[in-house]
């Protein structure tokens, strides 16, 4: 037995049964503080589900929870379940079926009386993005620490959070408004430059969910150029998200070799930070796939399960669950394995109210029913589409909805065309990521006729 455990027995403490519980409250404390302590460095020695074990173990025995303690606690279950992992976290703990991680953390929670009320709305916010169908729930925190923030830069950096967050639920128009306010925010404090690369990857994810690629595509490239003239490092989140949504924009005109130069390149600055972030890593591994299957690649499917592997990882299950069983999206896939994945995509994208995922999911099943289906079913993914589609439409302004659907469909007329052009060259467009460098080089020396 160690030091912790050597005085569990009720025999071996004096005072009977009283002192043995009182023993087991101090015990409990102390290994309760200990993981506090390391979740509050960022060890990576505690998760979750283990700090709300011992939470509830400590609460058992008689512990007294004041507020200083109720605020670390809490923001530290929130913190690891953000970064941590999630999949194994969010099971309920061992027969306490209430006692789940999401549940204590909406037990605990008090951001009036925390120390840093907009901070740890944030925070909460970013524990809902990590849970299916707390999409409401998580725009009203955004609202409350949006209309919170006292000073401006503080205002601009929530006002990013609460526009990213109205792109993705598909209500551009309100996302435009907020945007605005903040540019109009940055304008007037010089303090606010900072956040200058943040503003713009907004406005360029707006505008590229508004189907509207190039200015998209300006927003980006300034977002890159305000890096550079601040001095900030690429590898920060905004310029790996630039460099991500190049590499989208691209694939959609058919430019698959300079989409994953800087899907590559996203990939690379990700590997820099010092955050481990998987899930953004997963995204930039399947869109690289998904180019790559498009370009004819055979490094196609390697990123596509490295995706797999790493949404799973993440306690991402359902986008893990989409790219399983081969389902790298190529000819060779199984006609089942697409149905499931795109049902899949679906489901997730409208539980979550992301209607422009929705459309696309639905679209995509009705053309693959359309083949291989019964009639009645593609009626109603069509119905579905438009159901979704009309949604997104109300919530983004027909005009702007018009103005995205005609650019898309004119790089889709470019795609196309490219697409034919590639068709007709002989070599396969290869990745050139380090995995996949060292994939070539291993094949041309098999390969060789000068190997030995």
């Amino acid at each position: 037995m160690n030091g912790d455990d050597q005085d569990n027995w009720p025999e071996q403490v004096d005072g009977g049964t009283d002192g043995y519980v009182d023993h087991s409250r101090k015990q409990s404390v102390r290994r309760l503080e200990r993981a506090l302590l390391a979740a509050e460095q960022h060890s990576g020695s505690c998760t979750a589900g283990k700090l709300a074990e011992l939470f509830v173990i400590a609460r058992d025995f008689g512990m007294e929870l004041d507020q200083a303690l109720r605020s670390r606690l809490v923001n530290a279950l929130k913190y690891l379940y953000v970064v941590g992992d999630p999949a194994g976290d969010a099971e309920p703990l061992a027969g306490r079926p209430s006692d789940d991680v999401i549940t204590l953390i909406e037990e605990l929670d008090d951001p009036d009386n925390d120390p840093d009320p907009i901070r740890s709305r944030i925070m909460t916010a970013q524990v809902y993005s990590r849970v299916d169908g707390r999409v409401t729930e998580r725009g009203e925190v955004l609202k409350e620490a949006y209309t919170l923030c006292p000073t401006s830069p503080e205002r601009v950096e929530v006002g990013i959070i609460l526009a990213q967050f109205q792109v993705d639920t598909g209500c551009n128009r309100r996302a435009k408004r907020i945007l605005t306010e903040c540019g109009r925010l940055v304008g007037a404090d010089d303090s606010g430059a900072r956040l200058l690369p943040e503003l713009a990857v907004c406005r360029g994810g707006l505008l590229f969910a508004q189907g509207r690629l190039r200015g998209a595509q300006r927003c980006f490239s300034e977002a890159l150029s305000a890096m550079d003239r601040l001095s900030r490092s690429r590898h920060e989140r905004p310029g790996v998200k630039a460099y991500h949504y190049l590499g989208k924009i691209h694939a959609l005109y058919g430019r698959y070799e300079r989409a994953v130069e800087n899907l590559v390149r996203a990939e690379e600055l990700l590997e820099q930070r010092a955050v481990d972030d998987r899930r953004q890593s997963g995204h930039n591994h399947s869109r690289l796939g998904e180019v790559l299957n498009k370009a004819g690649s055979p490094d196609a499917r390697w990123h596509s399960s490295k995706a797999r592997d790493l949404f799973i990882q993440a306690g991402d299950e359902s986008s893990g669950r989409g790219l399983q069983e081969g389902a790298s999206g190529g000819p060779a896939e199984p006609i089942k394995h697409r149905i499931q994945r795109y049902e899949l995509r679906q489901q997730v994208a409208r539980n979550n109210q992301h209607w422009r995922s929705a459309v696309i999911a639905s679209f995509r099943l009705m053309l693959i029913h359309g083949r291989h289906g019964t009639l009645w079913t593609v009626v109603g993914h069509a119905w579905r589409a438009l159901e979704a589609g009309t949604r997104l439409v109300l919530r983004s302004g027909p005009l702007a909805s018009t103005a995205g659907v005609v650019e898309l469909a004119m790089a889709s007329v470019v795609r196309t065309a490219r697409k034919r052009r590639m068709a007709r060259l002989k070599t396969p467009l290869r990745c050139h990521c380090l995995q996949c460098r060292s994939k070539i080089s291993a094949e041309t020396r098999r390969t060789s006729p000068f190997n030995p």
